[in-house]
């Protein structure tokens, strides 16, 4: 029996760099712009963060 297979993985947390509200990843999936504050997050500001997102596959296309 594996161990590992039976641990549900719990998702990372997610904050908007300029506001801290949590972001979902289905919500970054769809949309790079956070809904409390309304900041668009593909601007070269969040470059860090969006590289985040890509590298850990929550963005696949920007």
């Amino acid at each position: 029996m594996n161990i590992e297979k039976d641990k549900k993985k719990k998702p990372e947390d997610i904050v908007c760099p300029e506001c801290t509200l949590p972001l979902l990843d289905t919500q970054l999936a769809e949309s790079l712009v956070c809904p409390g504050c309304r900041t668009d997050l593909k601007t070269a500001k969040y470059l860090d963060f969006i590289e985040y997102l890509v590298a850990n596959g929550i963005v696949v296309d920007i």
